[in-house]
């Protein structure tokens, strides 16, 4: 559907984002410009659409001894007065926790330096020709009932 090899530009992927196709294609194409967005301001991507039974890390990124699960939401249209909560749930969250878990198990040289972990959120939108990606950092990381 998109060339991988080549980096996206903001009209390029809006193009792509706003054809009929189904979610999935949307999703992942929406997780390609925030990879690309999150390396370009230097952040050491570890992983991509990384999964295991019940669990999908969209990216996975490193700064110092700071690890962070960056979950990606492509809407159609702007939200005013988003909700956060409703985009992860208490079972994303978890799902997100066993995912990260289950990484750091097999990354076991990368694991003894993180001293942080956590959550962050990027919304991408379609917006007039492009899109607009709204970063919402450090989520609260606990599923509410933990």
């Amino acid at each position: 559907m998109y060339p991988t090899s080549e980096k996206l530009r903001s009209d390029q992927a809006h193009g792509l984002l706003t054809q009929p196709g189904n979610n999935y294609s949307k999703g992942s194409l929406a997780e390609k410009f925030t990879a690309e967005q999150l390396a370009s301001r230097g952040e050491t991507i570890l992983a991509r659409n990384y999964r295991g039974r019940g669990f999908e890390l969209d990216i996975l990124t490193i700064n110092q001894n700071t690890l962070t699960v960056v979950e990606v939401k492509y809407r159609n249209t702007p939200s005013e007065n988003l909700n956060l909560d409703c985009l992860i749930s208490t079972a994303k969250k978890k799902a997100l926790q066993r995912g990260v878990l289950y990484w750091l198990g097999k990354n076991t040289e990368l694991a003894d330096t993180i001293n942080t972990i956590k959550l962050d959120l990027v919304v991408i939108t379609t917006n007039k020709g492009g899109l607009q990606s709204e970063y919402h950092s450090d989520l609260n990381w606990k599923p509410a009932d933990t």
